[in-house]
């Protein structure tokens, strides 16, 4: 029973989520529940047993769950700013409620989305960085918070339920380190995990070796792997984004190699509006003028 649920989520999920437009403190699994008074370089891990901490924890109705990152919602414009915020930031939780409901709704049909707050870094404190030093940073506040977040959904809302992780932009900075250590010190939830959408930041062949519990999608049936994907514009240079050893696979025709998907490929993509509405764009529209040619 539980490989039908897998299979004909993660179907589901695939055929719609082509509408989405060495560290100083190293995250330890269990240390959330066991020390959570412990400081790090940014403050206290984050009590996730206090429901101001979640964007959403849905009434459970569905068979299987996506757990949310959130992308980059600290934006402050201060460069004397922290590089991370708290979590009762008040413009870091607007915003993330903002990109939680632009973002959520692919998965919310299928799935009971659940999404927590976070100290986040900066867009200042994010820029020009190494993937070592983005790392480093993320692993001392916001990727703790994630960890301590996710232990206690898995302890007290996942009730044995398959799973997806899904981020995008810093999410998915923070879901690569997820991935490589919290997942690789809990067997037991990984082998629940349909998918992990690590989408606008990279997985490296390096990534993979160092974690070996890990695998890549190979096409849109298999299930407890990685799906990664960095659109770039021609012209854009060197992109913090693409990582050496990048691993993608093509969202419109799920090969990893070059070979080219056009436009009859493509199902459609979500835009939002000037005014946060979101809606669906038909391939070959105005709205769609930066991708009707397909992509590659």
């Amino acid at each position: 029973m539980r490989k039908i649920i897998l299979k004909t989520t993660v179907t589901t999920l695939l055929s719609v989520i082509l509408f989405l437009c060495l560290p100083c403190f190293p995250y330890t699994a269990g240390a959330a529940e066991n020390t959570p008074e412990q400081d790090s370089p940014q403050g206290s891990v984050s009590d996730y047993s206090d429901m101001d901490n979640w964007i959403q924890v849905p009434k459970p109705l569905k068979k299987a769950d996506t757990f949310y990152i959130c992308p980059t919602a600290y934006l402050t414009t201060d460069k004397e700013a922290p590089d991370i915020c708290d979590i009762s930031d008040p413009q870091m939780k607007t915003t993330s409620v903002s990109r939680f409901e632009r973002d959520a709704g692919i998965f919310s049909e299928v799935t009971n989305v659940y999404a927590p707050f976070f100290r986040q870094a900066s867009v200042y404190a994010l820029q020009n960085k190494s993937a070592w030093e983005t790392d480093r940073m993320l692993k001392s506040g916001p990727a703790e918070d994630v960890c301590a977040a996710m232990d206690y959904y898995f302890e007290n809302y996942n009730e044995g339920r398959p799973f997806i992780l899904a981020g995008y932009s810093q999410g998915s900075m923070i879901l690569r380190i997820v991935l490589k250590e919290y997942m690789g010190a809990h067997p037991e939830y990984y082998e629940r995990m349909i998918a992990a959408f690590v989408v606008g930041y990279s997985i490296t062949e390096n990534d993979l070796k160092e974690a070996p519990h890990l695998r890549f999608a190979e096409g849109p049936d298999d299930t407890g792997v990685i799906i990664s994907y960095n659109t770039e514009g021609e012209g854009n240079g060197e992109s913090q984004l693409v990582l050496d050893g990048a691993i993608s696979i093509n969202p419109l025709n799920w090969r990893r190699d070059e070979t080219y998907a056009g436009t009859s490929q493509n199902l459609g993509s979500r835009i939002t509006d000037a005014y946060g509405t979101a809606g669906i764009a038909s391939p070959g529209s105005r709205t769609q003028s930066l991708i009707q040619n397909g992509a590659s």
